[in-house]
């Protein structure tokens, strides 16, 4: 039996977050979400178990994901990030773990996957 994963999610769009979220719950993984950059690292902060990933629009209302994620990593260093957007911002994410909204479900469990057991945390 394998463990269960944990997805810290973060998408300032509820429909977006949503649906996100019923797709990660849906192939097995454990779903940690919120609209809140603030509430996030709240969540990195306190939450008892592994998260093993960090999916997070690039563009938020609060602060950018970018430095979400940056923030995020200084609490939990082990945790990659998994970007997503469906703008082309201008910001240079060539560099980091990136897919690009519309996406289906299974090529978002792909690169979920794949940046669990190959990346290093950004």
């Amino acid at each position: 039996m394998s463990i269960q994963k944990t997805i810290l999610l973060v998408d300032d769009d509820d429909g977006v977050l949503r649906v996100l979220r019923a797709m990660l719950i849906m192939n097995g993984y454990n779903v940690l979400s919120t609209s809140s950059t603030l509430e996030a690292i709240q969540i990195a902060e306190s939450y008892a178990g592994e998260i093993h990933l960090f999916l997070v629009d690039v563009i938020l209302a609060e602060i950018n994901g970018m430095e979400l994620s940056k923030k995020l990593s200084s609490i939990r260093e082990q945790m990659p990030t998994l970007f997503i957007s469906g703008y082309d911002n201008g910001i240079a994410l060539s560099e980091h773990n990136f897919i690009r909204k519309p996406f289906s479900t299974k090529a978002l469990i792909s690169k979920v996957e794949t940046t669990m057991t190959s990346l290093t945390p950004q």
